[in-house]
């Protein structure tokens, strides 16, 4: 008798396995939704050099959202060196840089849903960068006029990227209002 249970509760087991693998792939089979059709200012100039062909017009949306004007931004693929030279602990999925109105955003691949959180997080740094809050200088970083050492600090405690996480979320609900 029990080895009969046993017999059908492997049974079982495989049975779910096997469904649950079937839903996950039929899940990750599924096509990326689709942006709505969107009218572009063009108040700024984004050159995508990526793969992800959908990154121009997430960062436009983003632009136009922060009201950004006459910027030009450059997106190109993250490499592997870059991830590297940020150093350890910090799972690098974008970073930007530049200053006046020319900035290069490098990111990794991602989906639509990912790129749109984080070019979000990064046309954050974009308007510190031009507000002047946040200013790189090698190591260093002056943030509101403090100077920081940026490898003293946990990634998660600089002010500047606390307060990118923090501002993210409102420009994301605006762009996904867009473009869903």
């Amino acid at each position: 008798m029990l080895k009969s249970t046993k017999f059908w509760l492997n049974v079982l087991l495989i049975v779910l396995s096997i469904a649950l693998i079937i839903l996950l792939v039929k899940e990750l089979s599924k096509p990326e939704k689709a942006f709505n059709k969107v009218h572009l200012s063009h108040n700024n100039n984004v050159s995508n050099y990526t793969r992800m062909s959908f990154l121009d017009t997430v960062a436009y949306v983003g632009m136009d959202s922060l009201g950004l004007c006459e910027v030009s931004l450059y997106i190109k693929p993250l490499s592997n060196q870059a991830k590297e030279n940020f150093g350890t602990g910090i799972e690098l999925k974008a970073t930007i840089f530049g200053h006046g109105d020319e900035y290069v955003m490098w990111i990794d691949d991602t989906n639509r849903a990912e790129a749109i959180k984080i070019v979000s997080h990064e046309l954050i740094h974009l308007l510190q960068y031009k507000s002047r809050e946040f200013i790189y200088e090698g190591f260093y970083v002056y943030w509101n006029g403090a100077k920081y050492d940026v490898k003293e600090m946990p990634y998660e405690t600089r002010p500047w990227e606390v307060d990118a996480f923090e501002k993210q979320v409102s420009l994301e609900r605006k762009i996904r209002s867009v473009l869903y």
